[in-house]
């Protein structure tokens, strides 16, 4: 399949729930906590085998998290062992919600409050190891907290947190809710695919699914680009020279000048005309700069034509995103031959390739990600993809117990290439049909914004990556905030009490997961983008 295309846009669709038919916007509790039994022998004795309970404490209410028991313990796995954190509510509203750790996980586990603060028993883990950051050492000579992290450790954590669940009070649980971005976004998916039924619903938002073709692979063309020699690195300041002609190419595109781009896919512009005429200046780029950002933008092919990496989306919100996630802020170091050789530091995105080349890929700490072949090396990350990847299509294990997904990417992501997650949703439209797909996943349009945070009175998805915290899951229901559906749907990020984005598309999510609601989709003629209309089943 052909994921990259920059020319010919893809079917990208977008939902619009209608929360005032289904009615979930209220917060129901069916069960109380007993105070009395949030003690380290009592959650003990809830526990399962291989379970050692640390902590458990009465936490006080808050203006924001209601009273509830918090218990942090470790399970053991296969040579390994994991620590987690589970959030009890005092007042329980029958749901499970769960949560996972972005990047290479690792950071000591807090219950998401997201979950809590809507009375959700709230969990999650470290996934095995403590070294947070692109570091991966963690994982030399540990295949056990490979696997772990890449699927095993939320696993067992959640059969941790039923057990608690159970035992603490004594009533079933009637929904499981998955949520979380990136790396945690890639362990949801995971979760939906080999561990079906730990969830009934999944909140993915940029996930990077596939590990080795977005971690290594991805962030491996951004470095090859840039890097390739002392002239091809950007400063910040010829990024933003990029950036701004790119919208003002660009802006246009969607039949509105605002300074944003629907769809990056319906307009490009060649880099080469940004090139100095003569040696370098100030607003323009030189010769090996719009060389490595033809490359950086093109597909990356092997030596057999194949593309094994998409072609970055320029957005014309790239002046932060590129720096943070393929560039750096200064030029990196040359060696004594005067090849680029940047620290694992330069940027996020080359540090996580070199992370998980040196730690898990290779094993060896002081492998050279410059000796990196596309043409040759692929074989290892193969081996990888058993225990990191989630790129299975077949998600029947989870819909026939009534699974359903929710799936967010920003288009100006520099972390994680958009077009891999409209890929695997177009593949699972080919897999099941349009009609089929449309009752059990969604992919709704989302667009690019300041990287610096969201206003929760418009419903653009303006977070480039999850490190906007606030805009993680804004949706847009309406071609720069015009509506775009009828007066019964009402936009997830202005529902009353739900004005924070993540938090509506968390409430929306559970609605159409109690509703029975089918969302379909089709594309608009003038523009590519999708109309849509809610049905009732």
């Amino acid at each position: 399949m052909d994921l990259h295309r920059h020319t010919k846009p893809r079917s990208f669709w977008k939902r619009s729930v209608a929360l005032a038919i289904c009615g979930c916007t209220g917060l129901a509790f069916a069960a109380t906590g007993p105070v009395s039994n949030c003690n380290v022998s009592s959650m003990q004795s809830y526990s399962p085998a291989g379970t050692t309970v640390d902590s458990a404490d009465v936490v006080a209410a808050t203006t924001t998290t209601p009273q509830h028991c918090l218990v942090k313990g470790t399970t053991t796995t296969v040579n390994n062992s994991i620590t987690w954190a589970v959030g009890l509510p005092t007042a329980w509203n029958d749901k499970l919600y769960w949560g996972a750790q972005g990047g290479f996980a690792g950071s000591a586990p807090v219950p998401p409050g997201l979950g809590l603060q809507r009375g959700y028993v709230s969990g999650i883990t470290d996934t095995g190891h403590r070294q947070v950051g692109i570091d991966g050492s963690w994982a030399l000579n540990s295949p056990d907290k490979v696997i772990d992290f890449g699927h095993r450790g939320i696993h067992v954590s959640v059969e941790v947190g039923k057990a608690l669940v159970a035992g603490y009070y004594q009533s079933p649980i009637k929904r499981s809710i998955m949520q979380s971005c990136s790396n945690g976004g890639r362990a949801t998916m995971m979760e939906s695919q080999r561990y079906p039924k730990d969830f009934d619903g999944y909140i993915i938002t940029a996930p990077a699914f596939d590990w080795a073709g977005q971690v290594v692979l991805d962030f491996y063309h951004g470095s090859s680009s840039f890097f390739a020699k002392p002239g091809s690195w950007l400063p910040p300041a010829k990024v933003k020279v990029l950036a701004d002609a790119y919208l003002a190419a660009c802006d246009a595109s969607d039949g509105v000048v605002d300074g944003l781009v629907a769809d990056p896919r319906f307009c490009t512009i060649d880099p080469r005309s940004l090139q100095c005429a003569g040696s370098d200046g100030p607003a323009c780029l030189t010769k090996d700069q719009t060389d490595a950002v033809v490359r950086f933008t093109s597909d990356l092919k092997n030596k057999f034509g194949e593309t094994v990496s998409p072609g970055w989306v320029l957005s014309g919100d790239d002046a932060g995103g590129i720096p943070a996630w393929k560039t750096g802020a200064t030029a990196p170091p040359v060696d004594a031959n005067g090849t680029p050789n940047p620290p694992s530091t330069q940027a996020a995105g080359h540090g996580f390739m070199v992370g998980t080349l040196t730690g898990i890929v290779y094993n060896n700490a002081s492998y050279d990600w410059r000796k990196f072949d596309v043409d040759n090396d692929e074989n290892f990350l193969a081996q990888t993809q058993g225990a990191l990847s989630a790129t299975d299509t077949n998600l029947m294990p989870a819909v026939s117990r009534g699974g359903r997904f929710l799936i967010f990417h920003g288009w100006a992501d520099q972390a994680l290439n958009p077009l891999r997650t409209i890929g695997y949703w177009e593949a699972v439209v080919a897999r099941y049909g349009k009609a089929k797909a449309d009752s059990f996943i969604g992919l709704p349009e989302s667009f690019n914004g300041p990287v610096t945070g969201s206003s929760t009175s418009t419903s653009i998805l303006r977070a480039s990556t999850c490190g906007c915290a606030t805009a993680c899951a804004t949706l847009f229901t309406g071609p720069h905030g015009s509506p775009a559906f009828s007066s019964t749907a009402i936009q997830w990020s202005v529902v009353p009490s739900f004005n924070t984005p993540s938090i509506s598309a968390f409430n929306a999510a559970w609605c159409w997961l109690r509703s029975g609601l089918v969302l379909n989709s089709g594309l608009s003629a003038r523009s590519g983008r999708p109309s849509a209309s809610v049905n009732l089943t």
